[in-house]
């Protein structure tokens, strides 16, 4: 909470308001923390360029980025070609239904 309105000119408090978002992304999934992380993270690196661990959590940021984006591609991959599976039987579809024959036991 303390956090949240820290001064846009303090590299300290992005820092760390940025790492905040980062754990909370690492813990709950959501994905307006991790790029809220990396405006902060981009707003500190312009503001102390030089300044390593700014650098070394923007890294870091990029680095989970990448691993999200292979375990996503991955839970993703082969989906289309798996449609077959869940898919009714084309065949029965595709045959009219077989005519039931009357009852001769039964009047009308």
């Amino acid at each position: 909470a303390v956090l949240e309105n820290c001064d846009p000119q303090n590299t300290k408090a992005l820092y760390r308001r940025a790492q905040a978002k980062m754990a909370s992304f690492s813990a709950n999934g959501l994905e307006d923390d991790r790029s809220s992380a990396l405006d902060d993270l981009r707003q500190a690196s312009t503001l102390a360029p030089q300044d390593r661990q700014i650098r070394n959590l923007l890294v870091q940021w990029r680095q989970e980025q990448q691993a999200q984006r292979k375990k996503e591609k991955a839970g993703y991959a082969g989906l289309f070609e798996r449609g077959e599976v869940v898919r009714p039987d084309v065949e029965s579809l595709s045959k009219p239904p077989v005519p039931t024959e009357p009852d001769p036991t039964k009047m009308d």
